[in-house]
């Protein structure tokens, strides 16, 4: 007779082979969807998200050590794809919270499902910036941090909240500038990707330049402040940062002045 033990094996093996075919039978017509050009009926998209909503129920069903985390990632990139298709961005964002609170989750998943929510027709600002910001959560606190994982994390969240938020005041924006000058405080020369801290530099200091000819004089500051910042901590932008540092000198003495031909901040290219 078959123990305790054994009889929980079986079940648990029984549980997952449901799980993991009823993952595999979206991948396959995703993949069927993919090779022969031909999109999924509605109907079929409806199919799929009723799979894997039995399937997301078994997973919730099972303890961190008992799910294949692959396996996981599947599941949440295919209900990603389902729900997008449905048009239920707030399963998507339901979906991917989930998984991040997962032992099964890591920050190269979150960033695969970020880049994944941030580009193409399945864009949802929100599922991007939050697997974003928690990937870069997680790289920061690594004991052997890639930089350069970091910078594509820090432009992509840069970009997105300018395409989300639009507004050259939005603090979301701004902050992420001020959230990269934190970044770089105290690492070595070059820690830190040359190109994309001048990338950073650069598109902050331009920012201002809009501020400035609609006279929203404190706005322009902020811009400006952030970009010679950031310039200070680059290596190779010397030039730069002098000509912003006279710059600023200028417009401080002279903004209360200001005319509709004033001056304005020259864009960095």
């Amino acid at each position: 007779m078959p123990t305790t033990e054994v009889v929980v094996l079986r079940t648990l093996v029984t549980i997952l082979s449901q799980d993991l075919s009823l993952i595999l039978s979206v991948s396959a017509m995703i993949t069927s969807e993919k090779l022969k050009m031909i999109p999924l009926t509605n109907a079929a998209v409806k199919h799929a998200a009723e799979l894997l909503e039995r399937a997301g129920k078994i997973l919730n069903s099972l303890s961190a050590g008992n799910i294949e985390a692959d396996l996981y990632l599947i599941y949440v990139l295919n209900a990603y794809d389902m729900h997008g298709r449905l048009n239920n961005l707030e399963s998507q964002q339901h979906i991917v919270k989930s998984f991040a609170g997962t032992k099964a989750c890591t920050p190269q998943y979150l960033l695969q499902i970020g880049l994944n929510a941030s580009q193409g027709p399945m864009f949802n600002a929100e599922v991007a910036t939050l697997s974003l910001n928690e990937c870069l959560s997680g790289f920061i606190s690594s004991p052997s941090t890639n930089y350069q994982d970091v910078a594509l994390i820090v432009r992509k969240l840069i970009l997105i909240a300018s395409i989300h938020k639009g507004n050259t005041d939005d603090y979301a924006v701004l902050s992420m500038y001020k959230q990269a000058y934190r970044i770089m405080v105290g690492l070595k020369e070059g820690e830190y990707p040359t190109e994309e801290g001048k990338w950073l530099a650069m598109t902050a200091w331009n920012r201002a330049a809009i501020p400035v000819r609609m006279e929203q004089i404190d706005v322009a500051k902020k811009w400006m402040d952030a970009g010679l910042e950031l310039a200070r901590k680059v290596a190779g932008m010397e030039t730069y940062q002098a000509y912003m540092e006279d710059y600023v000198a200028e417009f401080e003495k002279k903004f209360h002045k200001q005319t509709a031909g004033g001056i304005q901040p020259s864009i960095l290219q």
